[in-house]
């Protein structure tokens, strides 16, 4: 049996991912995982799994019905044909935990090449190994109405195996669990800059003053486990109203609840230039430590 390891952040050969080349918009590539890092051996490393890179779109398909300008940054869905990749190559590792995820924003140029934006969630330790990697993905150059376009697109890099959802607290009465909510920006603030028209659907980045929440309570959830996470996609409507899209991922096993409790959120109505538009944003939902219910008893 050959034995294989990550040293500090150099990979041992036997341990590379296999580039593939594919349109789809989940790709599969050649990895490996399940071991801590930093010099752990992992066993059976010749014998690579299936990682799993999706992009992540802010919307359905629909045609771009506005000017075209040279330099023109439009949303991931108002491409062409939509977002084709010829190259999504990672550099192979041997250590990422199964089942972790890197979930990073990256930005496309006209002739398809990637430049990385930011890492919005990793629980896998190997973000900038992910980032680095992302580099040299390659894109069929997008267009808008036959025309030379940019764009940017939030993509999820999920390693083999599967993640250990956080337990629950044992031994313990639980009374609740307060889930904490956190806005994930797709990119730095900047005004938008094209024209508008009634239906308009912006880029979170692109609303006047940012997204601003009125309310995004979430009940208390009892018996949820500690650490747990949901990721979700939401759109918010010219009035400020909250639409869930889809799960990108759960460890906590309550994204039905999270989901049904976001119907009743609320933002400021979103603005570009002064001109009511719609949006949409990553959310992060997390589930801090219980709080042992009350026992009567004195300390």
């Amino acid at each position: 049996m050959t034995t294989c390891f990550r040293a500090g952040r150099k990979v041992l050969p036997g341990c590379s991912l296999a580039n593939k080349t594919t349109s789809a918009l989940s790709i599969f590539l050649l990895g490996m995982g399940g071991a801590a890092y930093s010099g752990q051996q992992v066993s059976d490393c010749p014998q690579p799994e299936p990682t799993q890179i999706t992009l992540l779109h802010s919307g359905e398909p629909q045609p771009w019905t506005l000017p075209w300008r040279v330099g023109m940054t439009v949303p991931d869905f108002n491409v062409d044909g939509g977002l084709q990749a010829i190259n999504l190559s990672v550099t192979g590792n041997c250590a990422a935990p199964a089942g972790s995820i890197v979930l990073l924003q990256i930005a496309i140029d006209e002739n398809g090449t990637v430049t990385p934006d930011q890492i919005l969630n990793d629980t896998s330790g190997f973000g900038p190994d992910v980032m680095e990697a992302a580099k040299s993905w390659k894109f069929k150059p997008p267009t808008a109405k036959g025309h030379p376009v940019r764009t940017a697109i939030s993509v999820r890099v999920q390693f083999p195996g599967t993640e250990t959802p956080a337990p629950a607290a044992q031994g313990k009465k639980i009374s609740s669990i307060t889930p904490q909510v956190t806005l994930l920006p797709g990119g730095e603030p900047q005004p938008w800059s094209r024209p508008w028209r009634k239906g308009l659907l912006v880029p979170d980045y692109n609303v006047d003053g940012g997204l601003q929440a009125i309310n995004l309570i979430m009940p208390p959830i009892p018996n949820a486990p500690a650490g747990g996470l949901v990721l979700m996609k939401v759109t918010v409507d010219e009035d400020g109203n909250v639409a869930p899209s889809f799960i990108p991922r759960d460890t906590s096993g309550f994204s039905d609840k999270v989901m049904e409790a976001a119907r009743a959120w609320k933002f400021k109505p979103p603005k570009a230039n002064g001109n009511p538009v719609g949006t949409a944003i990553l959310i992060k939902v997390t589930f801090p430590a219980p709080i042992p219910a009350a026992t009567g008893l004195n300390p």
